[in-house]
């Protein structure tokens, strides 16, 4: 002012005051605050450049002279953003916030660096006073369309710098966009090859990192890459999710952030399955549904959606009919590009209410709250509210020639100012910043006199700025541009219902409030819990990653185990019961025949045959534990302990049955004993050869190669989850012990049905050889049947528990049956034995009869001697089962081939000396006769008739 002629200074002076009388006019009824406007140096700047006396083109800035001789160096800021599209099917143009957002977050940080006001960077602080750059600031809308974004691009690099070119429309110096990857793609090619930065606030495709295609482009927000590390932590350490599916648009946005993803997985988590489809940008029905078929054919619970935000309902409708979406058992997350399809409020259960509630975006934060640079950038943006700064922002906006009836201006509104700076604000501010300092610092490494640089000093200027800006620690990748994740902050917003949602009335309303909450926020690396997260079905807890798996455990199963219990309960309460009965009747003569240890010993070993089948019943189930623990270390004792019953009770009571059998074969080689007793010795000797045999070879297993529980898996499904497994017992070296054991028990079992072949003919008291012949030939029947099979089913479970049950049954109860049953049906028939004596009593009266008849004429000495004879010889011919001591034990004999050979001898020998006799009595007749005739003395008694020496041979005889 001290230079301006006092005219002049009045007439500015009029002007200003007319200006703000205009202004106090028009505000109230825009309906803003009357708030003095902050952007001042913004319309000052462009009246500078614009009444520049001189203004060259160098490098990339343009450097104006004032009047006063000083050279001012402009860097023209092109704000590249949509603002604006007509979305398809929509029935005219809508407004994008993201470009009003980046309007006037640029707008902010130019005056602040114009200013050199560091409320909201420090280092901006005195930037006026040190550089002599000041920034400019021009808004373009991209129309989220890479064509139109190109157009623009290229309109603004061709336009004229000649003679400092059209004032109003300046070349710009750095580019500042775009929000979309696909359009970032598009125009960072041309802006790196004309040599022009270009810094994007949310475009993450980390195709943009090769930089031989983009050389000059960088971000304040970390790639794809980057945004996938914290998808990936979240999913599987925060959800300890391993199998994830990704529905993402078919273009540069889209793919990145699959592969970033699926990159992440590999590195971060390579348990991670991770499977992808994607869809057209302007996707059809039919697209939609064939990417929802192949997310529900995968079967996954979580999925992820990189889309944008018209194609969020379409693909969430669809989601809901094919039933992967809203069912409280799906969980959804998608990236930030479908915020503004976040409407918040939905039709109660509705497709979309039901999907959309407890879905979840992720997004990169705008600063922390509570920080001093983010209080102070709200604070900012607060104070933009006013009319002036409206004003000179709606005059910036993008006109539309084509829709001559849009309103630009009407999207700025009081509630656009509550959104603090909205999503994309903070990070367009830390780019402009980061484009002013780094502009500064070019311009005065580059010197000359000049506030000049060029595009690649620039942003490798803006590669090595440090701030603390907005959005958190500003730190930039050298490599490829990108900001460091590790300065970079994300939220998760959970999508949740309004719980305080009434109607007019007070009543649940019929649509209903979706909010936003932050239960997570990322920051250094980790996850930090804020607040509850809420999934689909309103509960924090998390879904599965995938449906039950069907798991065949092949367990025994309760039902088939209490069957074998029970078998076991009736073998073990049979065998008891005929010990008992064996001990209460000990005194019965046929018992005794049997000998009552002997039938101990066999009760004894079926038992333990018997008690097999509990801990064969033992399983994983059983003990409700499947890690191999404790009940895994009681399931590996039982499986040990079933060889031990086993083998110790067949050969204790089938070693019994051998020792009876041939003990019975040997005396029978000697045909004079009438009575064969087998005593306890003769029974233990076999025994304790068979049990030492047995106990030494198990004990040697148990010792050196143990069986062992363990759980073994058949079959996997398609995700590597088991469908089919079974337990068993194992050892590794088994097989030799387990043929020692087979060989000595069936060599026992053959050798016993040897012996039993060989008494076949032996017919002994209560037919006891006959039915231990029919035990041990069922027996070894059994035992060929059932080893093969055994074999055969080994590694089914549950037949196998099936038929060891079985065959064990089958052996105890046929053993039992067979020699018990009959000693109590010959025990309980008391008329047996009188039968018996009155058999033996009818003989003897019988052969007494026929000999004192045959005698009738004999002389009474002869008589009498004869009579004693026969006496004699039935007594000791034929009472076989009388004689000896009533409490001796042991089986008589009754009948074998020898003695029915020496019956037929002593028959023949009886018949001979029948006919002796007759013959010898009919010469005493003969010689009676004559004598009497010639003594004439008949009543004379015939012994004295007959002589001393007569007498003599016929009693010899």
């Amino acid at each position: 002012l001290n230079n301006t002629p006092l005219p002049t200074f009045l007439i500015l002076l009029v002007s200003l005051l007319s200006q703000s009388f205009a202004s106090s006019e028009t505000a109230p009824q825009q309906g803003k605050s009357q708030a003095e406007a902050v952007l001042t140096s913004l319309p000052e700047h462009d009246n500078i450049r614009r009444n520049a006396t001189d203004v060259a083109r160098v490098g990339n800035v343009d450097v104006a002279t004032t009047a006063d001789g000083r050279k001012v160096g402009f860097c023209h800021l092109a704000v590249m953003m949509p603002f604006s599209q007509i979305p398809p099917g929509a029935p005219g143009r809508v407004p994008l916030p993201h470009g009003y957002e980046s309007a006037f977050a640029a707008s902010l940080a130019a005056h602040h660096l114009n200013t050199g006001d560091g409320v909201v960077v420090p280092e901006v602080k005195g930037l006026d006073g040190r550089c002599d750059v000041r920034f400019t600031v021009e808004l373009f809308d991209t129309e989220l369309s890479q064509s139109r974004a190109v157009e623009e691009t290229i309109g603004l690099l061709g336009r004229d710098v000649r003679g400092g070119g059209d004032r109003d429309r300046p070349r710009p110096s750095a580019f500042l966009g775009n929000t979309r990857s696909a359009v970032s793609l598009a125009t960072s090619v041309i802006t790196g090859l004309a040599g022009y930065p270009q810094l994007s606030p949310i475009s993450v495709s980390s195709q943009l990192d090769d930089k031989s295609q983009h050389p000059l482009f960088g971000r304040v927000i970390p790639s794809s890459d980057g945004h996938a590390f914290p998808i990936v932590k979240f999913f599987r350490e925060e959800l300890n999710v391993r199998h994830l599916g990704i529905v993402h648009n078919n273009d540069g946005y889209g793919n990145a952030y699959a592969r970033a993803v699926l990159k992440a997985a590999q590195e971060h988590a390579p348990d991670m399955t991770v499977k992808f489809i994607d869809i057209p940008v302007n996707a059809a029905p039919e697209d939609y549904e064939g990417a929802v078929r192949f997310l529900k054919s995968t079967q996954f619970r979580h999925f992820f959606g990189a889309v944008l935000y018209f194609n969020y309902e379409p693909l969430m409708e669809e989601a809901y009919r094919q039933g992967v979406a809203g069912t409280g058992v799906h969980n959804w997350m998608f990236s930030t590009s479908i915020e503004r399809a976040m409407r918040g409020r939905y039709e109660r259960d509705s497709p979309l209410h039901l999907a959309t509630r407890g879905a979840s975006m992720i997004n990169v934060m705008g600063g922390k709250p509570g920080t001093p640079a983010k209080d102070a950038f709200e604070l900012s943006w607060a104070e933009l509210n006013n009319a002036r700064d409206v004003e000179y922002v709606a005059s910036k906006l993008p006109r539309h020639e084509d829709d001559p009836d849009y309103d630009s201006a009407a999207f700025v509104g009081d509630a656009f100012f509550d959104a603090k700076g909205g999503t994309v604000g903070p990070f367009v501010y830390d780019i402009a910043v980061s484009l002013g300092l780094a502009a500064c610092a070019a311009a005065e490494e580059n010197g000359g006199g000049e506030p000049s640089f060029d595009g690649p000093s620039h942003f490798q200027k803006v590669l090595e700025t440090r701030f603390n800006g907005v959005t958190g620690r500003i730190v930039f990748e050298e490599g490829t541009g990108n900001r460091d994740p590790t300065s970079a902050l994300f939220v998760l917003l959970n999508m949740v219902e309004d719980p305080n949602a009434t109607d007019s009335d007070g009543n649940n309303p019929t649509l209903v409030d979706i909010v936003q909450t932050r239960p997570y926020i990322f920051e250094d690396g980790q996850w930090a819990n804020m607040a509850p997260f809420l999934f689909n079905d309103g509960t924090g807890m998390v879904p599965p990653d995938l449906p039950e798996a069907s798991v065949d455990w092949n367990y025994i199963g309760g039902a088939l185990r209490a069957v074998g219990l029970a078998l076991s309960s009736a073998i073990m309460a049979l065998s008891v019961g005929f010990s008992a009965w064996t001990e209460y009747n000990r005194s019965s003569h046929v018992v005794r025949a049997s000998q009552p240890i002997f039938l101990h010993i066999i009760c004894f070993g079926v038992f333990l045959m018997g008690a097999t089948i509990v801990p064969l019943s033992f399983d994983d189930e059983a003990t409700s534990a499947r890690d191999c623990s404790i009940a895994c270390k009681g399931c590996s004792i039982a499986c040990m302990s079933v060889p031990w019953l086993l083998c110790i009770g067949f050969a204790t009571a089938f070693s019994a049955l051998l020792s009876k059998t041939w003990r019975t074969n040997k005396i029978f080689h000697n045909p004079r004993m009438r009575r064969i007793k087998v005593t306890p010795l003769d029974v233990m000797i076999p025994l304790f050869a068979s049990l030492a045999v047995n106990a030494l070879v198990l004990s040697l297993w148990t010792s050196l190669s143990p069986l062992q529980w363990k759980r073994e898996v058949v079959d996997v499904d398609e995700f590597d989850r088991v469908i089919n497994s079974h337990g068993s017992c194992k050892s590794v070296f088994y097989l030799p012990y387990v043929i020692v054991l087979v060989v000595v028990n069936i060599g026992v079992l053959m050798f016993a049905v040897h012996q039993a072949y060989i008494a076949r003919s032996i017919s002994t008291e209560f037919a006891e050889s006959e039915y231990i012949a029919k035990a041990l030939a069922v027996t070894m029947l059994v035992c060929l049947i059932a080893i093969p099979v055994m074999i055969i089913v080994t590694d089914e479970p549950r037949a196998y528990f099936f038929v060891m049950t079985s065959i064990i049954t089958v052996l105890c109860v046929s053993l039992l049956l067979f020699i018990f049953v009959p000693k109590v049906v010959f025990h309980r028939d008391k008329n047996r034995d009188k039968g018996q004596s009155a058999v033996r009593g009818f003989v003897k009266r019988t052969f007494t009869r026929e000999i004192n008849a045959s005698m009738a004429s004999v002389e009474s000495g002869v008589v009498k001697r004869t009579s004693m004879e026969a006496k004699s010889m039935a007594s000791s011919e034929f009472d076989v089962t009388t004689s000896g001591d009533k409490d001796s034990e042991g089986m008589i004999v009754l009948d074998h081939p020898k003695m029915r050979e020496s019956v037929m001898v002593e028959n023949v020998e009886l018949r001979r000396r029948v006919a002796e006799l007759e013959s010898l009595l009919e010469a005493v007749r003969q010689k009676s006769a004559c004598q009497d005739r010639a003594e004439g003395n008949r009543n004379e008694p015939i012994a004295t008739r007959v002589g001393n020496s007569d007498l003599e041979n016929f009693a010899s005889n």
